[in-house]
């Protein structure tokens, strides 16, 4: 298979499956820490990602990476495994958001308008705020789902 069919399968089945999750391109870029531009030339076929992009893009919409390369009909529990994904995504966004104080959303509110640049900006400032200790608990919670 020419490199450029295999650009087309993954770019059509990228796009079906980001539609099925009802995600936006944004989001999911979001969620994969990436430029939504980048993330748009994948679904139109202009560029590639790397093995290991493709495996968290894979990860993220909860399918085998062959369902996003290979030239035959996706897995009958792809739909489903993507719908549990988004339930369990729109389950936790809706608790986390209950357990936020009021200024804790009027800053998510704020936090979700900013481009990606100006979101990293702000995480770097959030970080000289905090002493080591507080940074490290950030930490532990964010990457361990301690508390």
């Amino acid at each position: 298979m020419k490199k450029s069919e295999k650009a087309t399968i993954f770019s059509e089945r990228l796009r079906k499956i980001r539609k099925a999750s009802g995600m936006t391109q944004q989001e999911i870029a979001d969620h994969l820490n990436m430029q939504r531009s980048t993330y748009a030339y994948y679904e139109t076929g202009a560029t590639e990602p790397s093995l290991k992009r493709l495996m968290n893009i894979a990860k993220e919409f909860t399918v085998s990476v062959d369902d996003l390369l290979c030239d035959v009909p996706a897995d009958p529990m792809m739909v489903l495994r993507q719908d549990a994904a988004q339930a369990r995504r729109t389950s936790d966004a809706v608790q986390r958001m209950r357990e936020c104080d009021r200024e804790e959303r009027a800053f998510l509110s704020i936090l979700r308008h900013l481009d990606t640049d100006r979101r990293k900006k702000l995480y770097q400032a959030s970080l000289e705020l905090l002493n080591d200790e507080e940074r490290n608990s950030a930490f532990d919670k964010l990457f361990l789902g301690e508390e």
